[in-house]
């Protein structure tokens, strides 16, 4: 599973993608032709004049997959990649210099499948959601080791989630949902849209699980946490927050008592779809955006409700200003929950 897929079972055209003998020969034509018919950005693009140029390319360079790179970064696609015999060919995504000393710090707690639970004070939770680079039965296994891990540390009622995006580089997004689905209401927390809007899938919880449409992406029911659909819950970002990672804050816009603190998220922010063509040659194309709950379409980065951009420390969180900052804001949200008047008749 690569680092910036988030998708785990894809809706593939069947005549286009086919795994059958019948399939013609892949070539970096052939796959051109497959950029053009399911890139989200096939709509903006004068492919005649690309094609052109793409040729001239392939036709004379030693490798001809270079041209992919090239064809990415005409497109502005940031996150769409060939693989053909070990070798990504991509436009990769530019990081801020201003930021070149954020970028080390967090790059060095991206640690996908990390299990990274704790309480902080008496009352409130703290769950660092990694990227996830697995899918299938290993999926449902991390899923159930991850919620054994919360069931273990969290006995007792919990007041307050952080949940900490920020070294979540990636990977399948449905491990991380259906590991936050106590959080959650059951049905639609998203849906992929494609140029005009069309609506090509929808995403969904139901009964601890994760749907792709109609069709289950993960199978562990529910954890052992009822729903806490009224907790509040402060969700963490970082320019390193990309990908599947920031379908986690999408999919908690609309909860209420919820609110996102930290920088700004990376930007790699399409649905994709990840094809092997052939045993040495993949394609990883964008294929839609994605809108929240409420019908709100992402089609770049997600600012937090409060900025911080500095103040990281992920090996101290009693330092960490992010972190500070959150334990604040629930802190806030309990003493106004607590002096709220009631709502009876006086007497």
């Amino acid at each position: 599973m690569r680092k910036c897929l988030f998708l785990l079972f894809l809706l593939v055209n069947t005549a286009t993608f086919s795994q059958s003998p019948a399939r013609p020969e892949i070539s970096p034509d052939s796959i051109f032709r497959l950029i053009r018919q399911h890139s989200i950005y096939r709509k903006e693009a004068d492919w005649d004049s690309l094609y052109t140029q793409f040729r001239q390319y392939t036709d004379t360079a030693r490798n001809p997959y270079r041209a992919f790179s090239w064809l990415f970064a005409r497109l502005g696609d940031h996150h769409s990649s060939v693989m053909h015999l070990g070798k990504k060919y991509r436009y990769p995504w530019p990081r801020p210099a201003n930021k070149a000393a954020e970028y080390s710090y967090l790059l060095r707690y991206e640690n996908y499948n990390a299990i990274r639970v704790k309480q902080l004070g008496p009352h409130y939770g703290y769950i660092a959601v990694p990227g996830v680079a697995l899918d299938g039965e290993e999926a449902n296994k991390f899923i159930q080791t991850f919620r054994d891990s919360i069931c273990h540390v969290f006995r007792e009622p919990v007041k307050g989630w952080i949940i900490d995006l920020r070294a979540n580089g990636g990977g399948n997004t449905f491990p991380m949902m259906a590991i936050l689905d106590f959080l959650l209401p059951d049905g639609p927390f998203a849906t992929v849209h494609g140029p005009d809007n069309e609506v090509l899938e929808q995403w969904a919880l139901r009964g601890g699980n994760t749907y792709q449409n109609d069709k289950p992406a993960t199978l562990n029911g529910a954890g052992c946490r009822k729903k806490e659909l009224q907790t509040p819950v402060v969700l963490l970002t970082s320019p390193v927050t990309v990908s599947a990672g920031e379908m986690v804050p999408i999919a908690f816009k609309g909860r209420k008592n919820t609110v996102t603190i930290g920088d700004t998220t990376g930007g790699l922010i399409t649905s994709n779809e990840w094809t092997d063509l052939s045993e040495d040659t993949a394609l990883n194309i964008s294929n839609g955006y994605v809108a929240d709950r409420t019908g709100k379409l992402y089609k770049t980065a997600i600012v937090p409700d409060i900025v911080l951009t500095t103040g990281y420390n992920l090996s101290d969180l009693s330092r960490d200003k992010h972190v500070q900052r959150a334990i604040g804001w629930l802190d806030t949200w309990q003493n106004k929950t607590v002096s709220k008047p009631s709502s009876g008749k006086r007497r």
